[in-house]
């Protein structure tokens, strides 16, 4: 079975004092859900996971973020098209520019709150997992304050 390597990017900002987590709309593809979601890209070959994070949100939203704090959580599935299995590292991002440029993977995009966040986010029957994300994703925010 071929492996990807990926990683999963939640993309926050500090605004008035709140936390708000920004949601991608994507373009969508054949097969592809057109649900919110989050950064998420290839570990390319010569990097790694933290430098794809950082890339792939310069690449997907114009802005580099000063650093990608890795998760402690891994998301692994099995793609129901392709067969591939799938790892994803999870990070967060925080931005300081709130001036976004979509490439062409999304067509729009949304600040929310965490609890927003959770409520709109796709996530394929496993609502469970986002929630482990998410508290570790607290962590780190509430580390970094």
């Amino acid at each position: 079975m071929i492996k990807v390597n990926k990683v999963w990017v939640i993309v926050y900002r500090i605004n008035n004092g709140i936390v708000e987590l920004l949601a991608l709309k994507p373009n969508p593809e054949p097969g592809m859900s057109t649900d919110y979601y989050v950064v998420t890209g290839a570990i390319e070959n010569g990097e790694n996971s933290r430098e794809a994070a950082i890339r792939e949100v310069n690449e997907e939203i114009g802005v580099r973020p000063k650093d990608a704090v890795r998760l402690n959580q891994t998301i692994t599935y099995i793609d129901r098209f392709s067969g591939r299995e799938y790892i994803e590292e999870c990070f967060a991002a925080q931005i300081d520019q709130f001036d976004l440029k979509l490439n062409e993977e999304h067509i729009a995009y949304r600040w929310m709150t965490i609890t927003g966040f959770t409520k709109t986010i796709w996530w394929e029957d496993a609502k469970d997992k986002l929630e482990d994300i998410i508290l570790s994703f607290k962590d780190v925010v509430s580390s970094n304050s």
